[in-house]
């Protein structure tokens, strides 16, 4: 039932952070005529999903499109469809160097919690660009502040927190390269269409006794 708006907001702020769109925004509201040359192409980069489940397959067929490289990360490697390249989440060392985009579609449980952290950000490219749609919980908030403080980061995309809201006090609201969304990335005009539908069918198969949808495995956590 999310997996496309979701999957379009990463499209969205993915593009938003490589076309410098805050940047343009502030010169139109000051009326400057400056020409911006700090621009990034989707083309040629390389997209790494945390993740390959249903969200990440979504969003990686709407980037395919823009030429992207679509790397994914799994529990253990397996082969996902839209992703050619999957690692194991053992891997990482791997995974993130490679990634120009790393995008966050893990669900929180033992194994996944603060998997981002400042061990792991040293393992990235600089000017990498980070979004979470996520859970808060997969990232060390302390760590990614420390890092943005160094300008490491291009952007960051971030719809999910450690603490929800987002404390007012958080350094997070002070970073002009930080787009932050009140856990909102799910909502669109259809989403209350397609979650009657998921119910719908759901209740359905199981009066045919057929299998149920979106189960979730309580002991995987997700």
């Amino acid at each position: 039932a999310t997996a496309v708006p979701i999957s379009e907001w990463i499209v969205a702020m993915l593009m938003f952070i490589y076309k410098n769109s805050a940047t343009v925004h502030e010169r139109k509201q000051s009326r400057q005529w400056i020409v911006d040359k700090n621009i990034l192409e989707l083309s040629g980069k390389v997209a790494g999903f945390l993740g390959t489940g249903n969200i990440a397959r979504n969003a990686a067929e709407r980037l395919q499109p823009f030429g992207v490289r679509l790397i994914g990360m799994n529990t253990d490697g397996r082969s996902v469809p839209m992703f050619p390249e999957c690692y194991s989440i053992n891997d990482l060392e791997k995974f993130l160097p490679e990634c120009d985009v790393v995008i966050s579609t893990l669900p929180d449980t033992a194994g996944t919690r603060h998997i981002l952290n400042e061990k792991t950000f040293t393992m990235m490219k600089k000017g990498v660009t980070l979004i979470n749609v996520s859970r808060g919980a997969v990232i060390d908030e302390a760590a990614l502040v420390s890092f943005l403080q160094k300008g490491y980061f291009r952007g960051a995309a971030l719809d999910v927190f450690e603490q929800e809201p987002l404390p007012a006090d958080s350094p997070l609201w002070d970073f002009d390269n930080v787009i932050i969304t009140p856990h909102n990335s799910f909502l669109s005009d259809s989403y209350r269409d397609r979650v009657f539908s998921v119910i719908f069918d759901n209740l359905k198969n199981y009066m045919d006794k057929r299998p149920l949808q979106n189960i979730v495995d309580f002991d995987r956590g997700y």
